[in-house]
This record gives structure tokens, C-alpha cells and sequence, in this order.
């Protein structure tokens, strides 16, 4: 029985048979066929990794607001301009 699991951010993945290691080269194309054969909760945790991790130009602003939608804290845009807040947040 084979296992695979990436090896940190090198282009390795480690093969674990029995008690041997093997290393085979692994290239981005190869992560991104693993990812999309993941269920749909796992592509979910792997894409939030990724947006977390990324420091390539995203910005910090776009994580938050990405974090704030997750955790239900977001309004819809009709509701913010044209309606008062409730007391506890004016």
C-alpha cells in the first residue's frame, strides 16, 4: 500500500512502502491533478491553505474579507447603504 504526502515546499513527494522512503520529482501540474481529484472539503481546505500562504499579491485586505465571509460576518450591499446598522455597531 502506497501513501503520498508532499514534502514540504520541495518539488518531492514521499512514497512510504512498508519501512522504505522513496523521493520522486513531483511538479506543480502533479500537485494540481492531486488537488482536484480531492472531495470538494478537501479542495476547500487546501484552497484556504493556499490563499493563507500566498504572499504573491494578494492583498491582506482580500484575506480578511475572505476570513470574515467564512466566519459569517459579512452584509449584503443593498443592506449596507440603504439601511441603518443596529445600535451596537453605529
Amino acid at each position: 500500500m502506497s501513501h503520498g504526502w508532499l514534502a514540504g515546499a520541495s518539488r518531492f513527494r514521499l512514497q512510504k512502502q512498508d519501512d522504505k522512503a522513496t523521493f520522486r520529482t513531483v511538479s506543480a501540474q502533479d500537485i494540481i491533478e492531486q488537488i482536484k481529484c480531492l472531495p470538494p472539503m478537501e479542495r476547500a481546505v487546501v484552497a484556504k491553505f493556499v490563499v493563507e500562504q500566498d504572499d504573491s499579491g494578494i492583498p491582506n485586505e482580500f484575506k480578511e474579507a475572505i476570513k470574515d465571509a467564512d466566519e459569517g460576518r459579512c452584509v449584503d450591499m443593498e443592506r449596507a447603504l440603504f439601511e441603518t446598522p443596529p445600535p451596537r455597531l453605529q
